[in-house]
């Protein structure tokens, strides 16, 4: 749709480095005579002020216009561009900018490329939100042994869930506390497996695929109750099951956040319309 308009839209990664280009055939063919084009390193360390480094140095949008460039050779072109965030820690991981030799339409530019920011970030945080619920839904299914404590994290790193004695876990997972906070989409999870094997040898580590595609990792650890271990059966005659252990995490989460659901939302890792629809199945009203 931006064929003809005189302007391009570029997306960059976190580091300031154009992945892709689309609009304007014109336009783009002169952006590359100024390294507009992919693999172009735009950071503000490598070429001072300009759209796509001053929004990545700000974590927020911004508009550079000609002469308010610092390098002289892409004085000619002004820029709009918005940072894209992760859904979850608000960590920036990269830019949308929109960049055009005139800035005539730049007000139109920058509002294209905050609304675009924001759709990718809700395209994330759906996407996100679908593959936690996959990998409750695995960790359900596999719980066949709940006499073992057990921490479920996704491609990231990032804890999902956690048995009851959490605290527990917290103190067993110190040392590999780096190898899960350096996870990241580029990571082999399975190397991720087999190091946090190495530093927790008592631990078993299942990594979760599907479709040939790692989604995350579920750590248990060795019964350390000396021999008195609870069989399922055991755990099922109380009445203690995993989603009674989520039930009640969720409301103790609730209860820690004095009832302000949006931030319960943010502490768990989901949607308030997913919590909302969590404490309907709890009976529990949203006024309560």
């Amino acid at each position: 749709m931006l064929e003809d308009a005189g302007a391009m839209l570029l997306l960059c990664d976190g580091g300031g480095v154009i992945l892709e280009a689309a609009g304007d055939a014109r336009i783009r063919s002169r952006g590359e005579e100024n390294h507009l084009h992919p693999g172009g390193l735009w950071a503000e360390t490598a070429i001072g002020t300009n759209a796509i480094g001053t929004a990545l140095h700000l974590g927020a949008p911004v508009t550079i216009g000609s002469v308010e460039h610092f390098c002289e050779a892409i004085q000619r072109w002004s820029c709009a561009a918005a940072p894209v965030r992760d859904p979850v820690d608000g960590r920036v991981l990269g830019v949308v900018d929109v960049s055009a030799p005139s800035d005539e339409h730049m007000r139109q530019g920058a509002a294209l490329a905050v609304g675009l920011a924001l759709q990718i970030e809700e395209t994330l945080r759906g996407t996100m939100l679908q593959e936690r619920e996959r990998l409750i839904r695995r960790l359900l299914d596999a719980a066949g042994s709940l006499d073992r404590d057990r921490i479920l994290v996704d491609r990231h790193g990032r804890r999902i869930w956690a048995s009851h004695d959490s605290r527990w876990i917290d103190a067993r997972l110190v040392s590999v506390a780096d190898l899960l906070d350096e996870a990241s989409l580029h990571e082999d999870a399975r190397v991720l497996a087999e190091r946090i094997r190495e530093g927790l040898p008592d631990a078993d580590v299942e990594v979760i695929s599907e479709e040939g595609e790692v989604q995350g990792l579920i750590i248990s650890f060795a019964d350390r109750r000396g021999g008195q271990r609870h069989t399922e059966r055991e755990r099922s005659d109380s009445g203690e099951t995993l989603r009674d252990r989520e039930r009640a995490h969720v409301l103790d989460t609730v209860a820690e956040c004095d009832g302000n659901l949006s931030e319960t939302a943010r502490r768990l890792g989901i949607s308030r319309s997913t919590l909302y629809l969590k404490l309907e199945q709890y009976g529990v009203s949203r006024r309560r």
